[in-house]
C-alpha cells in the first residue's frame, strides 16, 4: 500500500499540524444542528483540505463513534467508499464551474432531505469557478435544507466573491513548521522501518515546503529509488521537467530538446513516480497565457475553453504514456515530444 493510502487521514486528528482548524471542525461536530452550515477550507495545496471534507462527512454520519470527529470506520456510512457514499457529493469547480452547472445542485441536495442523514456537499478548486456562477450559488446557500452542510475548498480565497465569504466561516489550513515536518518523517520512517541515518531529513524537508501530501511523496521515492539515487537525481530533474513545459509554452524548440536530453539522464523510477504530479503543475504554469485569449473570445465567465484544454492534454498524456513506456527511454523522448508539437499545432 501507498504511503499516501496508508496515511490518509481517517479522523480528525490525522490532520497533521492543523491545530487551529480541528478545534473549529470539532466545534461544528459537536453541535450540528446549531452550528453554520455553509465552511470554506482555504490554504495551500497538500494541507489536507480535501482530506477534511472527507472525515468531516464520516463523523456525521458514522452510527457508533469513538469520539468527536473520530469515526468508528466499521459501520455501514464509515465501510463505504467517500466517493461511493450517497451523503457525500463533491464538484470539482475547474470543470463544472460554470452557470448551467450550478443549477441542478438543489436537486443534488436532496438526499439528505429523503434520507435523514447529514449530506455533504463539497466545491473544490472553487477558485475556479466563474463570478457568474458563484453568484448563481447564493440561491442554494440561501435555501439550505436543515441537513445540509456546505463546503468550499480553494487554495484562494480572494478570489471568491465576498457574498460567499460573508456566509461562510473561513477555516485556514497551513503548511507545517520544519519542526513538526521533522517530527513526522520521524514518525513515518519508524512505523515504516526507513533507515533514517542515510536520509538527510533537511533537505526532504526543504523539498516538501511544508505540503503533508508531499512529505510523503518524498518518503515514498526514497523507499522506490534509494535515498542515493534520490539525491541525485530529484533536484536537478525536477527543475528540468517544469522547465520543458515553460519552454513548451515559449515555442522555444531547440531549448526544448536541450532540456529533454538532460531529463532523459534521470532514473525512470523517479520519471514514473514524479510524471503526473509534475505534468499538472507543468500544465498550469503553461496555460497562464491562454486566459487573455479566453477573455478576448468571450469566455471570461466561463473558463471551459482553456480548462477543456488542459484536461484534454492530461488526458493524452495519461491515455499515451503507459507503464512500458517507462521501461525506454526512447519512448519518453517520442512521447515528450509529440506532446510540443500537439500543443504547439
Amino acid at each position: 500500500m501507498r504511503l499516501l493510502d496508508k496515511y490518509h487521514p481517517r479522523k480528525l486528528s490525522g490532520l497533521y499540524g492543523q491545530t487551529t482548524a480541528q478545534k473549529i471542525i470539532q466545534g461544528v461536530l459537536k453541535d450540528p444542528e446549531n452550528s453554520p452550515r455553509i465552511l470554506t477550507f482555504y490554504g495551500d495545496y497538500g494541507t489536507g483540505k480535501t482530506s477534511a471534507t472527507q472525515v468531516f462527512a464520516k463523523s456525521l454520519n458514522c452510527e457508533h463513534p469513538r469520539g468527536v470527529g473520530i469515526p468508528c470506520g466499521k459501520c455501514a456510512n464509515c465501510r463505504t467508499p467517500i466517493e461511493k457514499a450517497r451523503y457525500y457529493k463533491d464538484w470539482n469547480c475547474g470543470i463544472v464551474g460554470n452557470v448551467e452547472a450550478t443549477r441542478t445542485i438543489l436537486d443534488d441536495l436532496s438526499y439528505g432531505i429523503a434520507m435523514n442523514k447529514w449530506q455533504v456537499a463539497v466545491f473544490d478548486e472553487f477558485h475556479l469557478a466563474s463570478r457568474a456562477s458563484q453568484e448563481n450559488l447564493l440561491k442554494v446557500l440561501d435555501n439550505l435544507d436543515s441537513k445540509t452542510f456546505v463546503i468550499f475548498v480553494t487554495t484562494d480565497l480572494d478570489k471568491i466573491v465576498n457574498t460567499i465569504k460573508s456566509r461562510a466561516v473561513n477555516i485556514s489550513f497551513e503548511v507545517v513548521s520544519d519542526e513538526k515536518a521533522v517530527q513526522f518523517i520521524q514518525d513515518i520512517s519508524k512505523k515504516e522501518d526507513i533507515d533514517l541515518s542515510k536520509i538527510d531529513i533537511d533537505k526532504v524537508v526543504v523539498r516538501a515546503q511544508g505540503h503533508m501530501r508531499d512529505l510523503l511523496k518524498e518518503l515514498e521515492l526514497v523507499q522506490l529509488m534509494g535515498y542515493d539515487a534520490y539525491e541525485e537525481g530529484f533536484v536537478d530533474y525536477e527543475q528540468y521537467f517544469l522547465g520543458l513545459f515553460l519552454l513548451l509554452k515559449k515555442k522555444e524548440a531547440e531549448k526544448y530538446e536541450i532540456a529533454l536530453n538532460k531529463l532523459c539522464q534521470a532514473p525512470l523510477a523517479y520519471l514514473k513516480l514524479h510524471f503526473y504530479n509534475v505534468l499538472d503543475r507543468g500544465m498550469k504554469q503553461l496555460l497562464v497565457g491562454r486566459s487573455s485569449v479566453v477573455h478576448a473570445r468571450g469566455y471570461a465567465d466561463n473558463r471551459k475553453l482553456w480548462k477543456s484544454e488542459w484536461i484534454d492534454l492530461f488526458r493524452y498524456s495519461v491515455s499515451e504514456w503507459g507503464d512500458k513506456s517507462f521501461a525506454d527511454e526512447r519512448l519518453f523522448r517520442c512521447f515528450m515530444r509529440s506532446l510540443y508539437i500537439k500543443f504547439n499545432k
